[in-house]
């Protein structure tokens, strides 16, 4: 009897190990397929007037970068942002030597709308260049779209992208914006 008792103990703890094992990896597939975080507030309707910063008025490497990261959302997501002089929104640089801080945006909202920003990239990053600041310039951007920080994957949002080589807006990105606006 000792060795059927034994057998079937064993045998019991091998099916309760397996529909644990099952268990574990089935629920290992429930995690979401998206990387994108939400901020909960984003402007309303993808669309958005701003005016240019004291520190942009003319032609440089940040107002380049601010207009084409403009184009790359509107291509990504058909994100509006238009200048307006009567915005209360507005797009510039500030000067803050430093290599980590790359940009920074302010906004007050009401709600989950925003109805202010002021989006800006760091003149004083030592590491600015014309990819650097477009990346960065994309990422402010995200932020009004209603985008939040995230910390892996290939995404304009993710805070430890090689700026460099990635400054556009990417899938997980789009996505995010079509969680947020639908569409």
């Amino acid at each position: 009897m000792k060795t059927t008792k034994s057998f079937l103990s064993n045998y019991h703890n091998k099916v309760l190990v397996f529909i644990l094992s099952l268990c574990i990896l089935l629920s290992i597939n429930v995690v979401p397929t998206y990387a994108y975080a939400t901020l909960g507030y984003s402007i309303p309707n993808k669309k958005a007037s701003f005016i240019w910063g004291d520190r942009v008025q003319g032609t440089g490497m940040i107002r380049s970068a601010w207009e084409n990261a403009i184009k790359d959302w509107a291509t990504a997501s058909s994100a509006n942002f238009y200048n307006s002089s009567s915005s209360v929104n507005s797009l510039n640089s500030f000067y803050e030597s430093s290599t980590t801080l790359y940009g920074k945006t302010n906004y007050t909202y009401f709600g989950s709308k925003i109805t202010s920003f002021t989006a800006m990239v760091n003149a004083g990053n030592f590491n600015m260049t014309t990819n650097v600041s477009r990346s960065t310039a994309n990422h402010e951007l995200g932020h009004v779209l209603g985008l939040d920080d995230i910390y892996s994957g290939t995404a304009i949002m993710n805070s430890n992208r090689n700026r460099s080589s990635l400054y556009l807006p990417q899938t997980d990105d789009k996505n995010g914006v079509k969680a947020i606006y639908g569409s």
